[in-house]
């Protein structure tokens, strides 16, 4: 089994311990590792649906793991694959995404082209002319993810928070781009392993054809309820059946109607199984 260690850069507490990875706008503070986790959890999920075997070196919002525990863990492991998810900073003109690599590693190098490719054809900026990135001892990018991994590894820059348009990719999740992000992450991945990938099972919607109503009983009654059949992925809500004033809190007493919509086939059980707890429940058509 392919066995790949993936780092989510830095920890929850990172930004407000240092004052450095994240930034601030218009007030708010945005900490690199939030982009991290999100992008990197999602990363981590369709890799497992693909038969990978995931070792996590940093939790999702965590504190943040030591450098050094994170590349001893994964040697340890004896990973495939390090890959490493980050967000860059710098100047306000500075954008893109970039893939690096040990410069004296052609696995490392190849994995960064599959992943500039990937990113590419998003239609993100990549940053320089390739958006790959050799590293090396003594220089700027002597980075000790890539300097003391044992295995190929690939440290990705995923745009600069400094940077007015990468800023709603990296934070604000712009036309679902943590999402999209986290396939072309997952698909530098799975190429790199010559792993095909497999589009998501889209299920068809449900039919709602069916009402079942219990017309009157209590706010007490009803919470459990709702949440009840929410938690078997029907669709149940409830409402007062008389209005109250904006100002007046209701009361566990108060009369509310309790609604499931449904199909044909499961509205009868349904029906039968709430009338065995002495509900009186009426069953239409929508």
């Amino acid at each position: 089994m392919v066995k790949v260690a993936i780092s989510y850069g830095h920890g929850v507490n990172t930004f407000p311990d240092t004052g450095s990875k994240g930034v601030i706008k218009d007030g708010v503070r945005y900490a690199e590792h939030t982009h991290n986790a999100e992008v990197g959890t999602r990363v981590t999920k369709i890799l497992l649906e693909h038969g990978i075997s995931v070792l996590e070196l940093q939790s999702a919002f965590g504190q943040d793991v030591p450098l050094k525990t994170r590349t001893d863990k994964a040697n340890a492991w004896k990973a495939d694959l390090y890959y490493s998810i980050h967000a860059n900073a710098g100047v306000a003109t500075a954008c893109g995404w970039a893939g690096f690599y040990w410069g004296i590693s052609p696995e490392g190098k190849r994995i960064a082209e599959i992943y500039a490719k990937h990113f590419k054809a998003l239609g993100l900026p990549l940053y320089s002319s390739d958006g790959i990135h050799p590293c090396q001892k003594g220089d700027w990018t002597d980075f000790h993810e890539l300097r003391e991994s044992h295995m190929p590894a690939l440290l990705t820059e995923n745009g600069f928070m400094t940077n007015a348009s990468d800023f709603k990719h990296i934070f604000l999740n712009h036309e679902g781009s943590w999402d999209k992000q986290a396939i072309a992450h997952a698909k530098t991945i799975l190429e790199y392993f010559n792993i095909t990938y497999k589009e998501p099972v889209k299920e068809s919607p449900k039919l709602y054809t069916d009402k079942i109503t219990i017309n009157n009983t209590a706010l007490w009654q009803v919470r459990p309820l709702v949440k009840e059949f929410k938690e078997k992925g029907l669709k149940a809500y409830c409402w007062r059946v008389v209005d109250l004033p904006k100002d007046v809190m209701p009361q566990e007493s108060d009369a509310y109607k309790f609604v499931i919509e449904t199909d044909f086939k499961s509205a009868g059980a349904l029906k039968l199984e709430l009338e065995k707890r002495g509900f009186k429940v009426d069953w239409t058509a929508i």
